[in-house]
């Protein structure tokens, strides 16, 4: 899979559940950064999940490239076993 390679370019956000347990250690999120997409988070480790209480999980997330974040977060709203992400950006 190629995304944007450009440093400039189209603004682009792609979300969703990563599956990442291990933070920035895992593939996905190493080959994201490598091609400049920003995660939301900012590197912090988000707890993203309350089913495995045992583990410190950071399964969703938001990335994005060209644009300014101005605000995200998580919310927990008691539907899901995820809680959801947001983020909002400067056009």
């Amino acid at each position: 899979m190629r995304l944007n390679c450009h440093k400039n370019g189209p603004r682009i956000v792609i979300g969703g559940d990563y599956n990442t347990l291990f933070n920035n250690r895992e593939p996905v999120i190493k080959y994201l950064a490598d091609l400049g997409y920003e995660d939301t988070s900012g590197g912090e480790h988000v707890r993203t999940e309350r089913a495995l209480p045992l583990f410190f999980s950071h399964l969703d997330r938001i990335f994005y490239r060209n644009l300014r974040k101005m605000k995200s977060g998580v919310v927990d709203i008691g539907v899901s076993d995820h809680l959801p992400v947001y983020a909002e950006f400067e056009l």
